[in-house]
């Protein structure tokens, strides 16, 4: 098993950087288990890699994804944006010290899906769409690389292969660990999210429009497919940095795009409705929920002003919105100092008042300092009044505030223009010390009011990037531990939510 393994990543090494020939590809094919129709599998086909379960009583379903990329790798004209290599072009009598790696540069006619292997694939009725490996090849190279409107809807729609890439292989610790292995199948899965994905106008809206058909017509749940694609690109930007600059635009434009649903309530208590003002530079109006569940309007000093009535919620869109979030928060964190500042700076003024930086830190605040609410019943294990709707989004501003005003964000040049300079006036900063201390504070607020352990877990995470004196430091880890009988069952009871509560309790603490 180690053996095959190692061949294995050799190859994918090597077509990662020379060119393939359709001989090279077909053998590759030859290797896998039903991943096209009887009448294309290669003449002879010996033993398969499913075969090796039948002699060493193994599972090698990560041998199989690899050999996939290995296949795709092959088909990807281009390696990190520079041209193969083509080994046909090394001559017998050529020296090491005379080898110009420019002059074994792949040509135009050095595609392997121009050739014999592109028009089989064409034809139609290549690839075998009952195997699982069978549909991701489908979609890959014939869908993303060729443009093949049947693949890319199956692929989107039938197969959910955004759900096979996240769970199959970015969250596959042996596909991609922390070697060079792993380093060049992320590479190789960047390059073909960013062919299907990018640029934006044209094909992440291509994506919305064929979501909205198949909602229309009851094949995918209501934002499902954004929802899945930007779970996999925010994978794939914590695993592979330079991914957050190639995907950031896809973040921003789902800022100014999104809107909540008409009268859409989250079921913690507090509601973002579209009754709420259409600009948020300037704080004036925001929205909370009082303990009966009626609406109010609030003004900058948080006093009841209005009563808007509540309507029915008709589609609840909450997940997007934290999956937004979460993605600018990865976006901020993972990618370039440069490249966070420009997202910072949209924040700033964002025209979209659920991506405002005023209105988001007010969000917090509301959750923070809204009517105590009940503590969670020992007995359920989870919140006892609070459902989960709204627990996403709190989650994914708590892991924005923690990627916008990291220590990392203080090194910028130029520096990052404040926001504001107090929360108390309704406003914020990103970068200063004043505005730090102040978001701690809130922070901790949040993390004792808060009774679902996600929220609590999230608050203690950003907590341990904030750049805090020594001093405001050892304020918040008193207030802290102070708050220790609130999160008492959190951390007795590592079961509850797989013990993130203790976990980034411990790590804010060493921080």
């Amino acid at each position: 098993g180690i053996m095959i393994q190692l061949l294995v990543e050799t190859l994918l090494a090597y077509y990662a950087a020379f060119r393939a020939s359709t001989e090279e590809s077909e053998q590759v094919l030859s290797l896998l288990p039903h991943v096209v129709m009887s009448q294309h599998a290669p003449i002879g086909q010996g033993f398969t890699v499913s075969d090796l379960d039948l002699v060493l009583r193994e599972e090698h379903n990560d041998v199989s994804i690899k050999l996939c990329l290995v296949l795709l790798s092959m088909c990807q004209v281009q390696a990190g944006g520079d041209a193969k290599m083509d080994p046909s072009k090394l001559r017998e009598d050529m020296q090491p010290a005379h080898l110009n790696l420019q002059d074994l540069a792949t040509g135009p006619d050095g595609d392997l899906l121009a050739g014999a292997l592109g028009s089989k694939i064409r034809a139609g009725n290549y690839w075998n769409e009952e195997s699982q490996l069978g549909q991701f090849l489908c979609f890959a190279i014939s869908g993303v690389l060729l443009e093949d409107d049947h693949a890319l809807r199956g692929g989107y729609v039938r197969w959910h292969i955004f759900h096979f890439l996240l769970h199959e292989v970015l969250m596959s610790s042996l596909i991609v660990a922390e070697s060079c292995t792993g380093s060049l199948i992320l590479r190789i899965l960047h390059e073909l999210l960013q062919r299907a994905l990018l640029p934006v106008g044209r094909r992440w809206t291509a994506v919305k429009k064929l979501e909205a058909q198949a909602v229309s017509m009851r094949l995918l749940a209501p934002d499902s497919l954004q929802i899945s694609a930007l779970q996999v690109l925010n994978r794939l930007c914590r695993l592979h940095p330079p991914a957050c600059e190639t995907f950031r635009d896809v973040a921003l434009h789902c800022t100014d795009t999104f809107h909540l649903s008409t009268g859409q309530q989250m079921s913690d208590g507090f509601s973002l409705s579209n009754a709420a003002p259409s600009s948020m530079r300037s704080p004036a109006l925001q929205g909370v929920h009082a303990a009966g569940g009626d609406f109010f309007m609030l003004g900058p000093n948080h006093q009841q002003v209005q009563q808007v009535e509540q309507r029915p919620a008709r589609h609840d869109n909450t997940v997007l919105y934290a999956e937004i979030l979460d993605m600018l928060a990865t976006v901020c964190a993972r990618g370039s100092l440069h490249n966070a500042n420009l997202v910072c700076q949209k924040l700033l003024s964002h025209s979209n008042q659920w991506f405002n930086w005023s209105f988001l830190l007010d969000t917090l605040v509301q959750n923070a300092r809204s009517q105590p609410r009940e503590q969670p019943n020992p007995a359920m294990g989870s919140a006892g009044a609070v459902g989960q709707a709204a627990a996403p989004v709190v989650i994914g501003i708590c892991h924005l505030v923690s990627g916008a005003c990291g220590n990392r964000m203080l090194v910028v040049q130029p520096p990052i223009q404040p926001i504001a300079q107090s929360l108390q006036t309704g406003a914020s900063a990103i970068g200063g010390v004043a505005a730090v201390e102040n978001i701690a504070n809130l922070l901790v607020e949040l993390l004792v009011a808060h009774p679902e352990p996600a929220v609590k877990a999230a608050c203690l995470g950003s907590l341990a990037h904030l750049d805090l004196g020594p001093q405001a430091a050892r304020g918040v880890i008193a207030s802290i531990l102070a708050s220790i009988p609130r999160l008492l069952f959190f951390v007795e009871n590592p079961r509850v939510y797989d013990g993130a509560v203790a976990i980034e309790l411990l790590a804010c603490v060493i921080h």
